[in-house]
């Protein structure tokens, strides 16, 4: 929600970044930290739907 400032946003990115998450389970190291793992990658998505859904510069 901190990111989103939005319910069905913040749920839409909880399920993509669960999703990347898994898709790249074989990326994290056994005994490192995980929530600054996952942390990493909602906060990545979240930057790359902002970037796709912003509006263009000219």
């Amino acid at each position: 929600m901190k990111l989103t400032k939005n319910y069905e946003d913040a749920k839409d990115l909880m399920q993509e970044t669960v999703a990347n998450a898994y898709a790249n389970r074989h990326r994290f190291t056994m005994g490192t930290n995980f929530k600054a793992w996952i942390t990493t990658i909602m906060r990545n998505a979240f930057i790359n739907d902002y970037r796709k859904n912003a509006p263009a510069i000219k």
